[in-house]
């Protein structure tokens, strides 16, 4: 073995003696050794001399030898395991660290190594009654209470790392900043606002930097905002803002804030001085447009979507964005094209298809809307939108036999759904199967008593089968009130009086809602039969010839004038 400085050695042997220059050394069965092998402590040092040139597997072997003249010296056992941990064998590094506390139940080193191990492992139980075995020893150790606040963070035990969290506090001189902000984030998380809003007055009164103090006024902010307080948190944004002007969350937030408050010209402001401060939020270029279009500014609101484009040219989501907007000023084939522009982008994602299928429906051009809408239903089969739009178009197609499915998926997902419930009462209804038609009329009703189109569909599915009349009555009364020139509501009212043999308040409601959807040969034909009720021959011929302009093929109306010519 080759010779040492004496320096060097006395500094090792003294690395060595930690512990064993103790009158008692720790062994398996804590009996007392008199005196300890030089050869312990020369193969010691070796090892320490490889540990200090980083030749970890060298200093195994020396600490190896070491144990077989002594195999009591805890010392020893630890620096085995951190080497073991040094070459990433952390199952022979345990067992090397437990035999060491085993021997020296005290060493505090040791037992912060194994508690690391075990939270590596995830092995929580362990770690922490490791933890508590070493707490109950040193009930100052710092480094155990952030170790077992690591493991309440993984395991989810909030009020365990409050109270972890708090001791750790209670034994620091100066407040950890991180720790503060950690334990106001679990309050919150807890709904427990007030004592986060304690926990920021701390930290702000506590802070001297600048940063750190606009981050509690934030953070009161956010405890404002969370408990609708608007006023103060708008007051604890704006003096982070105050500290530091570039904090761009402060400026979202309350760009948000006077959104819901309505008042355009601050919320403006600030998300212009967010755009500022990162142009590539697209939240930011949402909320300056939307901005735009509730002051009245939609020339603005488009120059602020096409400045946008060239930053999000490959964002789907910004299209999308653009097409509702385009859609909510009533550009259709505008918003036509934008979300097709979302479909090359990403084909995969169903709302460009759902969204271009509405347009279609809108645009009345209802065969290539089928097709969209069925592609979104290949992507996902289950999704209620496109299935209630289907289920509609094909209504509209008629095909209402093969709407029944997609109606009924769009109610499995969304058994409220007034719209669809009525739709397929509709389909049932024209289909004669009224005891199923009843039961979603009234399903309907019973969800919004006041929809005027449930009501006027229902009083006239029971006006055309003359049943009810009086119910039928309440019913297109209840829609006219909500829209007294609507043709539709104005025809089910007269249809009704017609069915209960009042043809003079037959032809006051009919005639109007003619004189209001000349277009309709449904109305027309219903005119003509009132006239021929009150024995007014010719207007009924007339109205019925106008009737059938509009509906070449209906025998019915065809009867209707055969008859009258005959007489």
């Amino acid at each position: 073995m080759r010779k040492r400085t004496p320096v060097l050695f006395i500094f090792l042997c003294a690395i060595f003696w930690r512990c064993a220059s103790q009158e008692v050394l720790y062994s398996s069965n804590n009996a007392q050794q008199s005196e300890m092998d030089p050869r312990t402590i020369d193969f010691f040092v070796d090892g320490v001399i490889h540990d200090l040139n980083e030749n970890y597997t060298a200093a195994l072997l020396s600490y190896q030898e070491a144990l077989l003249y002594d195999s009591s010296a805890s010392e020893i056992y630890l620096a085995i395991g951190k080497d073991y941990l040094r070459l990433g064998k952390d199952e022979s590094a345990l067992r090397s660290l437990l035999k060491c506390i085993d021997l020296d139940p005290t060493d505090m080193e040791a037992r912060d190594i194994i508690s690391k191990i075990y939270i590596t492992q995830r092995k929580w139980d362990l770690a922490e009654a490791m933890l508590y075995e070493t707490l109950a020893l040193d009930s100052t150790h710092l480094e155990s209470y952030y170790d077992l606040a690591l493991i309440y963070i993984q395991s989810q035990k909030s009020d365990e790392l409050i109270s972890v969290y708090k001791k750790i506090l209670s034994l620091l001189e100066t407040p950890d900043t991180q720790i503060l902000l950690n334990l106001a984030d679990i309050h919150i998380d807890l709904g427990q606002f007030e004592d986060a809003a304690e926990i920021y007055r701390q930290f702000i009164e506590t802070e001297s930097e600048v940063e750190y103090k606009a981050l509690g006024y934030y953070g009161l902010g956010y405890v404002s905002d969370a408990l609708k307080d608007t006023l103060s948190a708008i007051e604890n944004y704006s003096r982070a803002l105050e500290l530091v002007p570039d904090m761009i969350q402060a400026k979202n937030r309350l760009v948000q804030l006077y959104i819901e408050r309505e008042e355009w010209e601050p919320a403006l402001l600030f998300c212009r001085e967010a755009i500022d401060l990162d142009s590539t939020d697209l939240n930011n270029w949402f909320d300056i447009t939307y901005i735009y279009r509730q002051k009245g500014d939609t020339s603005l609101a488009l120059q602020a979507l096409q400045q946008a484009e060239y930053l999000f040219l490959d964002n789907w989501r910004f299209y999308s964005y653009w097409g509702y907007f385009y859609m909510e000023i009533q550009k259709l084939e505008m918003a036509y094209q934008k979300f097709k522009k979302v479909i090359e982008l990403a084909p995969e994602e169903p709302s460009g298809w759902l969204n271009a299928g509405m347009v279609m429906v809108y645009l009345d051009s209802l065969e290539n809307s089928q097709s969209y809408l069925r592609k979104v239903l290949s992507l996902e089969p289950e999704d209620p939108t496109a299935n209630y739009y289907l289920g509609s178009v094909l209504v509209q197609l008629g095909n209402p036999e093969e709407a029944i499915p997609y109606l009924e998926n769009a109610l499995k997902a969304r058994g409220d759904w007034v719209s669809a419930i009525s739709t397929l009462a509709g389909i049932f209804d024209q289909l004669k199967r009224y005891e199923k038609s009843d039961s979603l009329f009234n399903e309907a009703l019973r969800l919004d008593p006041d929809n005027a189109l449930v009501n006027n569909n229902y009083g006239y599915s029971l006006s055309e089968r003359g049943i009810r009349l009086n119910e039928a009555m309440e019913m297109a009364q209840k829609a006219l009130k909500q829209d007294p020139e609507n043709g539709a509501y104005l025809d089910t009212m007269g249809w009704i009086y017609y069915k209960i043999g009042e043809y003079e308040k037959a032809l006051e409601y009919i005639y109007k809602a003619y004189s209001i959807r000349q277009e309709s040969a449904i109305l027309a034909d219903h005119l003509g039969d009132v006239y021929i009720k009150l024995e007014m021959k010719e207007e009924a011929r007339k109205a019925w010839e106008e009737a059938l302009k509009l509906d070449k093929n209906n025998q019915d109306i065809i009867h209707k004038l055969n008859q009258i010519t005959e007489e």
